[in-house]
């Protein structure tokens, strides 16, 4: 049996909309309408029906991917430079 998150962002943002009484911006809901693969779950997620949990190790996940392959773009120009320097 599925288990059923109750609270999601999109719940959360919800709740911030009544709180405050304001709308929240256009772009963060935009944002939650995106959707992650997950390889764990092996399908697609609405950012929306994450918990806060869950959102915060997907981008510590992504942030991490991105050193990496920033990490390798900089030891595969070392090496271009050394090539052109011989």
């Amino acid at each position: 049996m599925k288990k059923y998150n109750q609270y999601t962002l999109e719940n959360y943002f919800k709740i911030l909309e009544i709180q405050t009484g304001r709308k929240n911006p256009c772009d963060i809901m935009e944002f939650l309408e995106d959707e992650y693969y997950s390889k764990s779950k092996k399908e697609w997620i609405r950012y929306k029906d994450m918990d806060i949990t869950y959102l915060i190790r997907v981008l510590l996940k992504c942030q991490s991917n991105l050193q990496s392959d920033n990490e390798i773009d900089k030891d595969k120009l070392y090496k271009i430079k050394q090539i052109m320097e011989d």
